[in-house]
């Protein structure tokens, strides 16, 4: 058996589960304020990282319980969290499994965030990607047929902010905002509902795609643009002009994460590439 891992294999040897080797896997100790959460979070990165595979067994709530300084009903409560996520299922006589990805509910907001935590996932940023051609032209073409007064001014103020915030974080915010604004503008309930359940993807993707993809004066001068057109084209009520700006701004964004360089630019848009030197070269749109 892998001393890194904190699970046992599903081979049904006696072996059992070296202490020593749990706990430096789970980082057993003292958990700070929030520990039900934590525990959530220690377990659920191992699956979703891969260093917990389908199959594995978790050790037995009294082990953990034991090995984590906390209390059964803490562990036992963690684990529905982790089999409401669809990342473990409880097996008579056989204890906690780990699942493949296919059971996961991939689009649970903790889910997203161990996925892009554990580094860039280029299916992960694809699937996004696709899903935003697909929703975001055609919520930007509603948007500006029947955007009214209130949520024009809305979605201007989310566009000044992403322009204000010097910090990836705000400007994150501020960005997840705009395209939310938009949707929220179509007045279509059904793609409002549809678009809600895929915002945590939105994010995680966008969070992705800014950590590991441009320099931070490289993204804001190519991203801001974009945006500023399909603002522009919503105000200006041009469903076709706003259709096209958005699909630009994706496949821009998509071009970048996925090709690694800007469209219409010679340069690297990769953080830290700039040919031979390793340098991060500052990239122009054209």
């Amino acid at each position: 058996m892998s001393s890194s891992l904190a699970a046992s294999k599903p081979s049904g040897q006696s072996d059992g589960i070296a202490a020593d080797a749990v706990e430096r896997y789970m980082g057993a100790g003292d958990l700070p304020a929030g520990i039900h959460a934590t525990v959530v979070q220690r377990i659920g990165r191992r699956i979703v990282t891969g260093e917990l595979t389908p199959g594995e067994i978790l050790p037995e709530q009294g082990e953990l319980s034991r090995l984590l300084n906390v209390s059964r009903t803490v562990v036992r409560e963690a684990t529905r969290v982790l089999i409401a996520k669809g990342l473990v299922e409880s097996r008579p006589k056989r204890g906690t499994v780990v699942l493949p990805r296919s059971s996961w509910h991939i689009l649970d907001p903790d889910v997203l965030a161990w996925q892009t935590e554990a580094g860039r996932d280029e299916g992960f940023l694809r699937s996004v990607f696709e899903i935003r051609h697909i929703i975001e032209p055609g919520a930007a073409r509603l948007a500006a047929e029947h955007a009214d007064g209130r949520e024009l001014r809305d979605i201007q103020a989310a566009f000044e902010d992403m322009g204000s915030n010097s910090d990836e974080s705000s400007y994150l915010k501020a960005d997840v905002l705009f395209h939310g604004m938009l949707v929220a503008a179509t007045h279509n309930d059904y793609l409002i509902q549809l678009v809600g359940a895929f915002g945590p993807a939105l994010h995680a993707g966008l969070q992705a795609t800014i950590r590991d993809t441009w320099a931070w004066e490289d993204f804001l001068e190519f991203s801001l643009p974009l945006h500023r057109a399909v603002l522009d084209a919503v105000m200006a009520r041009d469903p076709d002009r706003a259709e096209a700006a958005m699909r630009l701004l994706v496949e821009g964004s998509r071009s970048g994460a996925l090709e690694g360089a800007l469209p219409g630019t010679r340069g690297s848009a990769r953080r830290g590439t700039n040919g031979s030197n390793g340098r991060t070269r500052r990239s122009r749109p054209g």
